[in-house]
């Protein structure tokens, strides 16, 4: 009787103690609104018409993400994110030699699927700093030029992104805390270590760039 009621007593103080603990892993969903462009790091060919706010184009990323707690104010936070950036070019002169009786716009569109790995820092109980790095996978991409009052598609086959890559990621925010869960908000920067577009054949030479992503972070988390 006696070893049982010992039992019972270290059941519950077990149970009481795991209850008690902090929760360690929270899981949740993000959404990424920005604005895209890329970096012309060559200065080459072209390279003015994709200089400039005029080739900003709205993209986002949203998917779902789990935070584990460490020790100390640090966690790892891993994702698994749908991810649309891009760009478009300020207009091309008329050039009747090569039949553009009219000026042209380019905008190009990338489709990928994004794993994010990031360490995250507390300061305090709301403040935090995140960095880390995200592989991802080409899906698809778009283009479109536009001449004339037209748009027409470009051939998906014409671009050479890489089917693989990664993008740096940086940001610092808040986190909204609850009883059970929490909402972190932070400006978010991505740079887009992906192999550029470099020509789109019979068209226009497009210069080497890289992207970048630059808006605010939302997640919810429970």
């Amino acid at each position: 009787m006696k070893m049982r009621n010992v039992i019972l007593v270290i059941s519950i103080l077990f149970l009481h103690n795991s209850f008690g603990q902090e929760k360690r892993f929270h899981f949740g969903a993000s959404i990424f609104p920005n604005i895209s462009n890329g970096l012309d790091v060559s200065k080459g060919l072209n390279s003015e018409y994709y200089t400039g706010i005029q080739t900003l184009v709205f993209s986002y990323s949203l998917g779902a993400e789990i935070d584990i707690k460490l020790e100390k104010g640090w966690r790892i936070n891993i994702g698994l994110r749908f991810l649309k950036i891009g760009d478009k070019s300020k207009p091309f002169p008329p050039d009747p030699s090569r039949g553009y009786f009219f000026e042209r716009n380019y905008s190009h569109k990338h489709f990928y699927l994004e794993v994010p790995i990031e360490a995250n820092k507390n300061f305090g109980e709301n403040w935090f700093l995140s960095a880390g790095l995200s592989p991802i996978f080409k899906l698809w991409d778009r283009g479109l030029i536009t001449t004339g009052g037209s748009t027409l598609k470009i051939d998906a086959q014409t671009y050479s992104t890489g089917k693989m890559a990664a993008a740096a990621n940086l940001g610092f925010g808040y986190q909204l805390n609850f009883e059970d869960s929490y909402i972190k908000m932070l400006p978010y920067f991505q740079f887009h270590l992906i192999k550029p577009v470099t020509e789109i054949p019979s068209l226009d030479v497009l210069p080497p760039r890289s992207y970048f992503s630059l808006g605010l972070k939302f997640s919810y988390m429970f």
